[in-house]
């Protein structure tokens, strides 16, 4: 295969990278919003490193795509924050499991040491839309913070929703949505949800 191959698919992932960095900052500058970017990290930087190798570059040289490239540059700074909040909310963290069903949907939430929850409310795919229904989500996922409380546990999302899970019987909870809007499309609505115990780990 042609090394310039390499050099040009290599140049154009670093360009859509800074391409998207500049236009997002005229953006935020015009319009005073931040826009989503699209980076793509270690694509650029092999690719151009394989087209250096193939030229008998100096090694020192197959540093130099890593440094250019700000999708890579973004991702490595990120990665400890994603790392973070995997760990938050992994299984290996996790002190209590509940699942149940509300309005054709399962909903799961899981709670983790440290004061972290996880919701996830995926939609049943077997039941049947009307035609008059809109677009529904497959499903979505909310994390946020939790601490105990003498009835139960109190959710409090990251977007500033709050629920509380009181206890029901021996091992179940019924949720409690404070902020619970009376219209279809609330699709975080889980108010009145009961939910089991499915595992204390």
């Amino acid at each position: 295969m042609d090394s310039t191959l390499f050099l040009a698919i290599g140049a154009l992932f670093l360009a859509i990278s800074w391409l998207t960095l500049i236009a997002g900052y005229l953006h935020y500058k015009w319009h005073g919003r931040s826009s989503s970017g699209v980076y793509v990290p270690f694509v650029g930087p092999l690719l151009l490193d394989l087209w250096l190798l193939a030229r008998d570059e100096p090694g020192w040289l197959l540093v130099v795509p890593w440094l250019a490239d700000v999708g890579t540059l973004f991702f490595l700074a990120a990665l400890p924050r994603l790392v973070k909040d995997v760990w938050q909310t992994s299984r290996f963290t996790r002190v209590l499991h509940l699942s149940g069903e509300h309005s054709e949907a399962r909903v799961d939430i899981s709670l983790h040491r440290g004061g972290h929850y996880l919701l996830t409310k995926h939609w049943i795919q077997r039941v049947p839309l009307h035609a008059s229904a809109g677009p529904r989500p497959i499903s979505l996922g909310e994390p946020g913070l939790c601490d105990e409380s003498p009835d139960g546990w109190r959710l409090t999302s990251h977007a500033g929703r709050v629920r509380h899970l009181l206890r029901s019987g021996s091992s179940g909870y019924v949720v409690r949505d404070a902020a619970v809007a009376a219209r279809d499309e609330d699709t975080h609505n889980i108010n009145g949800c009961m939910l089991n115990v499915c595992s204390k780990k």
